[in-house]
């Protein structure tokens, strides 16, 4: 029997013009009506997220920042972060990279130093509760830093990966899609995120259904059998899913794979 369902933003849940589905507050309604949980996950800030959802937002959980920030009701059910030391030497690495501009995640914001239009206008649309400062230095001792996004406006794959990919002994490197390269603590991931959700909630992994379609949700796919990948996802995430959806997102393939899975109709 299904408790949570969890799924993932841009991609699956979200067509090509990041809009919700137009269902989605009916289905939203009809899974609390059997008391199963609506739980988004991705790299989007709590904020970000948090906006999304409304007017559910209140109740909701939230798997954020790539599974390094879990909200519940409003509060931090738990966090990931990154110690200052290891930040000032990831800024020192980071900086030497052309075309890699860079965005440090906490709780309550999301900080820049870069101004260029290309890259603030993309930090907002995924971020929105951002902050510009002179010096991230000034603002690693604000507030815990869960993780570091990376925009790379020369490819992820081919420019801000190879160059970067050493730092993997260390830490979770992860190509997050739209050229964004997240860079988190070791084993902290999505798949650790909804760990720790679905333990504080008393929720087993059987009764747990997910959806994602990119490289950086391979580690929530793993944590059920009940996990289905985007007819438009990733081929590595088709290969270690236990389904694949008839629908892409652009097709709500979310939504049109829940009623037809549970027997609900909308």
């Amino acid at each position: 029997m299904i408790k949570l369902i969890a799924t993932d933003m841009d991609g699956t849940l979200l067509n090509s013009k990041k809009e919700l589905p137009e269902k989605l507050p009916k289905m939203i309604q009809a899974l609390k009506k059997r008391n199963i949980l609506f739980v988004p996950v991705s790299g989007r800030s709590y904020a970000c997220l948090y906006d999304r959802f409304k007017p559910f937002s209140g109740n909701m959980s939230f798997v954020c920042l790539n599974g390094n920030l879990v909200m519940q009701g409003g509060e931090v059910l738990y966090n990931s972060e990154l110690s200052q030391e290891e930040l000032r030497k990831l800024l020192g690495v980071l900086r030497t990279i052309p075309g890699l501009h860079i965005s440090l995640c906490g709780i309550r914001s999301t900080y820049y130093e870069d101004r260029k239009p290309t890259f603030e206008s993309q930090v907002k649309q995924f971020f929105t509760d951002v902050t510009y400062v002179d010096r991230f230095e000034d603002a690693i001792e604000r507030e815990p830093i869960c993780k570091i996004s990376c925009f790379d406006d020369r490819g992820v794959q081919k420019n801000g990966l190879p160059r970067l990919r050493y730092l993997a002994e260390e830490y979770y490197l992860v190509d997050a899609g739209d050229n964004w390269l997240d860079i988190m603590a070791k084993d902290r991931d999505k798949g650790t995120g909804m760990r720790a959700l679905t333990q504080c909630l008393k929720i087993g992994m059987d009764e747990v259904m997910v959806f994602g379609d990119f490289l950086n949700d391979i580690p929530m796919m793993r944590i059920t059998k009940n996990s289905w990948a985007m007819k438009n996802g990733h081929e590595e995430v088709a290969a270690i899913s236990g389904h694949v959806t008839e629908w892409t997102n652009d097709e709500n393939g979310v939504i049109r794979t829940i009623e037809k899975e549970l027997g609900i109709s909308l």
